[in-house]
Order: C-alpha cells, then structure tokens, then sequence
C-alpha cells in the first residue's frame, strides 16, 4: 500500500495537483472476490483481520504520500473487522483501532525502524518522554512463524505490555524492563513506559 500511495502522489506532483489530498478510502483484508471471499471474510472478522488492520495503520502512518487512512467498515456487516454482527461486541480489530487512537494523545510520533521481516511498529512519546509503542507479526501466509524481536528505545524504563492474540484480548499480560519477545503469527502488543 505505501509504493501504490507513494506512486499516487507523484503523479499528483507530475501533473500540478502536489497540494492535493490524498486518502486511502474503504481498505480492508481481502485475499480475493472468488473462491478466496469466504476466507476473506473469516480472516477479517478474526485475529488475522486485526493483526492486517494494525499493520497497515503502522506502515501508512510511516508514508509521508498519504493524508487519509480510512477503514471499511466500522458498522456491524459482514466486512467489519471491529464490532461483530450480531451482538457489536468488538472484534479483534477493534484493538487495532481503539490503540492507534491513543497516540492522539502523544506529544511526538517517531518513525521506527524494524529489520525482523513482516514486524510493523508505530511509536510515541508524551509529554513527559514516556514511549508507547505497537509491534505486529502480520503475514498473509498462515503457516508463517513467530518471531523473535528485541525493541530498543535508546533508554531503560518499565512497560506494561498488552497482547491481542488467540486468547488475549487487549489485556495487561505482564509489566517489565525486559524489551525482548517471542511474538506469535498474527499477534499484536501495545508496550506503555510507566
């Protein structure tokens, strides 16, 4: 999505439209229309969908070229990875979203750098120089493994670490000074300093 939205916004440059804005309306996990739309909309509604979800926010917030970013949908439907059909509890993607609404309230976005193949990180500080982070295992295979990453935020502190995967929904699983995690296919962790 970054060299579509990046190859998008030159040929706006190109041909004197630079000033103009740039969204990314109505994106979405879909593998395919055909025989893949039914494994689409599993993947959407599940962890996959959330983990899509929050790697896409993190790479498109790191693409100088796009303005917008705007998921389809929020309402309960079928293509809604956020609140499920029939009863709106929220879904695995809700937490992609509901954590990237907290960096509103940083003080600083800071593009951070990852050399683990198909890891996405979105990072901040507040006003007090306190980091958050996200870091997502994201892969379209299904057999891809985890993966082991070590952050490293050029200072020591204590974070509380919140995971969305099977079974963990958004929850505090363990607070610590230990920056190094085997993180599994598809998960997704929000680290906050204290």
């Amino acid at each position: 999505m970054v060299e579509k939205a990046e190859n998008i916004k030159n040929l706006l440059v190109k041909y004197g439209y630079g000033d103009a804005e740039t969204i990314l309306n109505e994106w979405n996990y879909v593998k395919g229309w055909q025989e893949e739309y039914k494994y689409s909309i599993k993947s959407i509604h599940g962890l996959k969908g959330g983990a899509f979800m929050m790697a896409c926010i993190s790479e498109m917030q790191k693409c100088d070229a796009l303005d917008m970013l705007m998921y389809y949908d929020t309402r309960p439907s079928i293509l809604c990875g956020v609140f499920d059909y029939y009863t709106c509890e929220p879904l695995k993607g809700y937490y992609s979203l509901m954590w990237y609404g907290k960096f509103y309230d940083m003080e600083s976005y800071i593009k951070c750098e990852t050399d683990v193949e198909n890891i996405y990180t979105l990072c901040g500080t507040d006003k007090d120089g306190k980091v958050m982070c996200i870091v997502t295992n994201y892969s379209d295979d299904d057999n891809s493994p985890a993966k082991d990453i070590k952050l490293d935020f050029g200072k020591e502190g204590k974070f509380e670490v919140y995971l969305v995967s099977e079974d963990k929904d958004g929850e505090l699983v363990d607070v610590t000074d230990n920056l190094e995690f085997n993180l599994k296919r598809h998960n997704f962790m929000l680290l906050k300093e204290i």
